[in-house]
């Protein structure tokens, strides 16, 4: 290798290394550019921002999750022991359910629950569909299974017999009779110049 083949693998790093140099530059400079948050922080920051959501207050509680701490910690209790949700390497069961219920009660998208909890989206999203999973495996503990209204109710709502569709009044025959004697004698007249003609 000669001097004049040295010099210019010499001046193509130094090149290389001002482009590098000016790029941290700007890099550094740039404002605009979001900063990497430290795990400790956004560990931190989930806490709190569970803590406030759940064990604040029962008024804060019924505003995120639409349900006070006494029943989010009974739903809890079923999903972990019914349903068999557990928790994972990074959130537990409660973090799962307050992301869960908070998605529901405001109809918030990913990304909201992202900045408010400092979970990527993935993982939002795999827990979400976990505790879906396990509020279904729940519904026998949930919901009411219906029983069938026999045929024998007296409870005029749930009474659909054609009976019931019959009109409450009956005429009775003198009732019609002097019905028909009051329309024939003109007594009672259908266009009373009320409507517009024709319209009855």
């Amino acid at each position: 290798m000669d001097e004049h083949e040295l010099a210019s693998i010499v001046n193509a790093f130094i090149a290389s290394q001002r482009q590098l140099l000016l790029m941290l530059e700007l890099l550094k400079n740039d404002t605009k550019r979001i900063t990497h948050i430290p795990y400790e922080t956004r560990h931190r920051i989930r806490q709190l921002a569970y803590f406030r959501m759940i064990h604040g207050s029962d008024l804060v509680c019924r505003q995120s999750t639409r349900m006070d701490r006494r029943c989010f910690a009974i739903l809890c209790h079923l999903l972990r022991t019914i349903a068999g949700l557990t928790s994972t390497e990074v959130v537990d069961v409660e973090e799962m359910v307050a992301m869960f219920l908070h998605i529901l009660a405001h109809d918030v998208k990913n990304r909201v629950i992202q900045r408010e909890f400092m979970r990527s989206g993935e993982t939002i999203s795999r827990h979400f569909n976990m505790v879906l999973l396990a509020v279904i495996r729940l519904h026998e503990e949930l919901l009411k299974k219906p029983q069938p209204v026999p045929n024998e109710c007296t409870d005029q709502r749930w009474n659909m017999t054609s009976s019931s569709r019959l009109p409450k009044h009956t005429w009775t025959k003198e009732e019609e009779a002097g019905l028909v004697e009051l329309v024939n004698a003109g007594g009672w007249r259908s266009d009373n110049g009320t409507f517009r003609p024709g319209y009855l």
